[in-house]
């Protein structure tokens, strides 16, 4: 069976976009920021949220214009894992960790635009769960020849993934 491909959404339009809009927006932005001498940071990151016997991944991609403000964009994936990766953070944490690297090199393939990930996890020396393998997530991102960072900096996936996670009205039935 095949799958449907989730379609990225802005905060406050009601349109849909397809990985290669997004990007083109992306690159178009690289571009018009060449011009303008203005720095654009461009992350990646992703949150996931269990949802009954599923979880409720979210990806963020956040363009931000130094000085000039930003947006991003994000989808949403409800994936239904086996029964024994139910209670696993550390696998879901990887599962997270792959979904931005995965977007991260379409895009650079797509456009020869780089982007950071951004990763749900506390720094190596705290005392969070998540410290205890963040430098396992962080050597897979730089493995994978992209940049990374960490709580509190990730804030594509802490704070704007995050928050589309746990909105209410994912929770509803449909």
């Amino acid at each position: 069976m095949n799958e449907v491909p989730s379609l990225w959404r802005s905060p406050g339009t009601p349109e849909r976009l397809t990985d290669s809009e997004v990007f083109a927006i992306i690159f178009s932005t690289e571009q018009k920021s060449l011009y303008d001498d203005v720095e654009v940071q461009i992350s990646i990151g992703t949150d996931s949220q269990p949802l009954g016997e599923a979880f409720c991944f979210v990806s963020a991609v956040c363009l931000y214009r130094k000085g000039r403000g930003g947006t991003y964009y994000y989808k949403r994936e409800v994936v239904r894992p086996r029964p024994h990766l139910l209670k696993n953070q550390k696998l879901r944490m990887l599962d997270e960790v792959y979904k931005s690297i995965e977007i991260a090199l379409a895009l650079r393939e797509a456009t020869g635009v780089a982007a950071a990930i951004h990763i749900d996890a506390s720094p190596p020396s705290g005392s969070a769960f998540t410290s205890k393998f963040a430098d396992q997530l962080r050597g897979y991102v730089i493995s994978s020849g992209l940049e990374c960072a960490l709580k509190p900096l990730s804030y594509a996936a802490n704070a704007v993934a995050d928050r589309h996670t746990k909105k209410r009205q994912l929770f509803k039935k449909p």
